[in-house]
């Protein structure tokens, strides 16, 4: 069975992760290993609202379910997942280097959630 643990392992091993936090479908944080200068509460909270109302929009246009949100800043790239392990839910944030091209973080980061499908 796949836990938290090994889901943040997974994912935090990606070539050029600088970090991953994985949460429940209500927003506990269930592992994290991201940079301190986060607050773990502050992450949960912003990752679970991105997921659950861009979910609830993305219905009413019937596009399905929201698997990846890509936030590009000036400083870093931040993607948050939705994935579902044995019927389990879990949302998990990751923090990548800027200087990686997007494409290939998102074909990296499928790849490793790939391990749970």
């Amino acid at each position: 069975m796949y836990g938290p643990n090994l889901i943040m392992e997974i994912v935090s091993n990606v070539e050029g992760a600088k970090g991953c936090l994985v949460l429940g479908e209500d927003g506990l944080v269930l592992a994290s290993n991201i940079s301190e200068y986060f607050t773990k509460e502050d992450v949960s909270a912003l990752s679970l609202a991105m997921i659950s109302e861009t979910n609830k929009q993305n219905k009413r246009i019937k596009r399905g379910e929201i698997k990846n949100i890509i936030l590009e800043t000036d400083e870093t790239v931040f993607v948050v997942s939705s994935i579902v392990i044995s019927s389990e839910k879990f949302i998990t944030f990751t923090e990548f280097s800027k200087f990686l091209d997007i494409s290939y973080i998102m074909t990296a980061l499928e790849k490793a959630l790939s391990t749970f499908k």
